[in-house]
């Protein structure tokens, strides 16, 4: 197995314009990310395989790839970021691979919790899914509640996941839809606000 580094404080760095990761911290448990600028790489925040960490009041902008990508992670509570101009804002998936033999109990992603960040401007906001090279597993547990999603092209969008909610956040001016829900995933929409998306909740 790999040596994690667990237990840190990141707080208050410039991590722009990395030809990568502007942070990776993977295989790590109990970190915490605050105020930092993970701006204008391929990716922000690369956290694979890491669980029981926080991302808060963080920049996380014009990435061409995603803001924040998480395969494989769980446990984590996102708060207070401005994730703005990425490809997707935030990633959280499942892929399955040689990897999961080592780290039993990161078979799926789950139990992430997004409060009080914006959504503004990325292709989409947030993207939740399980990949078609998992057949017998899905993601759950991404709750969203309090956020606002902005003039993204898609808000939300969620596939093959189960046991996730989307409460109280406000969706105003999103391009194509505000929530995408491909196929029949398990998502519970409670108490959201739209304004003037394209459409508030797709189903495809």
């Amino acid at each position: 197995q790999i040596d994690p580094c667990n237990d840190n404080l990141f707080e208050d760095n410039d991590c722009r314009l990395s030809p990568n990761n502007a942070i990776e911290s993977t295989f790590s448990k109990g970190n915490v990310f605050r105020r930092n600028d993970c701006s204008r790489s391929n990716y922000g925040f690369w956290l694979g395989y890491s669980w029981e960490n926080v991302l808060e009041d963080n920049t996380i902008e014009f990435n061409r790839w995603a803001g924040i990508a998480a395969e494989h992670a769980f446990d984590f509570q996102v708060r207070s970021n401005r994730i703005r101009l990425n490809g997707d804002g935030v990633r959280l998936w499942t892929r399955g691979g040689p990897v999961l033999q080592y780290w039993p109990g990161h078979e799926v992603t789950h139990n992430f919790t997004f409060t009080d960040n914006l959504f503004e401007s990325n292709t989409v906001g947030f993207s939740g899914y399980t990949d078609d090279t998992v057949p017998d597993a899905d993601c759950y547990g991404f709750h969203l509640r309090d956020n606002t999603f902005h003039d993204n092209r898609v808000g939300a969008r969620f596939s093959r996941v189960r046991d996730c909610t989307l409460s109280g956040n406000t969706f105003k001016g999103n391009v194509e839809a505000a929530v995408r829900l491909i196929g029949e995933p398990g998502v519970t929409l409670d108490d959201n606000r739209f304004e003037a998306n394209a459409a508030d909740v797709e189903r495809c």
